[in-house]
């Protein structure tokens, strides 16, 4: 099975929408050519996240590693 990551990451800010400190988060974004993950917030702050050759789960967890500053 191919994991499709922007599902991944469109239902992981679903998730986010629904907590008290993750619910400034506007959008999470995969770029295929470059493997990194863009997260954008309400104040304008974009995140970059590097998720070369993770898996689904992996990507998740780094995620989660990085936006929990």
């Amino acid at each position: 099975m191919k994991e499709d990551k922007q599902k991944i990451c469109d239902a992981l800010l679903e998730a986010f929408k629904l907590t008290r400190e993750r619910d400034n988060i506007v959008s999470i974004e995969y770029d295929v050519q470059t493997e990194m993950v863009c997260v954008l917030y309400a104040s304008g702050f974009k995140m970059l996240i590097n998720v070369a050759m993770d898996s689904g789960m992996a990507m998740i967890s780094d995620i989660m590693k990085q936006i929990k500053y």
